[in-house]
Parts: C-alpha cells; sequence; structure tokens
C-alpha cells in the first residue's frame, strides 16, 4: 500500500484588507491510480460525455484529481453525477483550472464541455475494489 499527498496553497495581498497566506496537505491511503489525458466529445450529459469515475471502483472515497487543458478560460468542463437522478452538475472548470476533491464510492462521475474536443486530464486514486472491473 501506498500513500497519495496532495498539498494546496493560497496566498495573495491585494484581494481581502490583509494578506493571505494559507497551507493545508493532505495524504490518504492508495494501492492504485491511474492518470488519463482525453479529449471530450460530448457538449452536454449523456452518451457523449466520458466516465471519470465508475461507482464501487474503491472500497472507500476515490481520491479525484481533475485539469481543464484548455487555454481558453470560457470553455468550461463540467462533472456531474450521473448516479443521481437529475445528473447534477457538481463542478464548472475553467479553461487551465483544476480541482481535486474526494468522491464517496458508490458516486459515477461523467464530464463533457462547451466544446468539442476539449482536453481534459484526470486522475482517481484509492484503495481498489477487487470486484469491480471498468470494461
Amino acid at each position: 500500500m501506498g500513500t497519495l499527498k496532495a498539498s494546496l496553497t493560497l496566498s495573495t495581498s491585494d484581494v481581502l484588507s490583509s494578506d493571505v497566506q494559507f497551507t493545508c496537505s493532505s495524504s490518504v491511503n492508495a494501492d492504485s491510480g491511474s492518470m488519463m489525458r482525453v479529449k471530450l466529445l460530448g457538449t452536454s450529459a449523456g452518451s457523449d460525455a466520458i466516465t471519470i469515475y465508475k461507482a464501487s471502483d474503491k472500497v472507500d472515497n476515490a481520491y479525484v484529481y481533475i485539469k481543464n487543458m484548455d487555454a481558453e478560460r470560457e470553455n468550461y468542463i463540467y462533472v456531474y453525477a450521473d448516479s443521481a437522478s437529475d445528473d447534477p452538475v457538481i463542478m464548472k472548470i475553467a479553461g487551465g483550472e483544476f480541482a481535486y476533491f474526494p468522491a464517496k464510492s458508490d458516486q459515477v462521475l461523467k464530464a463533457y464541455a462547451t466544446k468539442v474536443d476539449t482536453i481534459v486530464e484526470y486522475g482517481v486514486f484509492g484503495l481498489d475494489s477487487s470486484s469491480v472491473k471498468l470494461v
């Protein structure tokens, strides 16, 4: 078993009335993971959206990293919970932005973009469930 380490630093001297310097980090157990870079074909929820995380692939939380590789800020990617009845969008990520978050293991997460062929980079890490096949 291994450890996945993540850290984030927030700093600004001109947004608030006082300077902000904040760093946090997290270490989680993981015995598997993958990194992918793919083109998004869909521009709406449905059959052309790609699966970022398949339900129950991890025995506990899945730890997901996702980045919109598009250089134009206005070209968004949307991550939605396909396992919910109304496919709610849980993230809107502008070009150049990224997110790192824990996802409940029983969720199916999918992504689509405002522009066909938008490239997304994503990774999923955690403790593998031997009872789930990704194919």
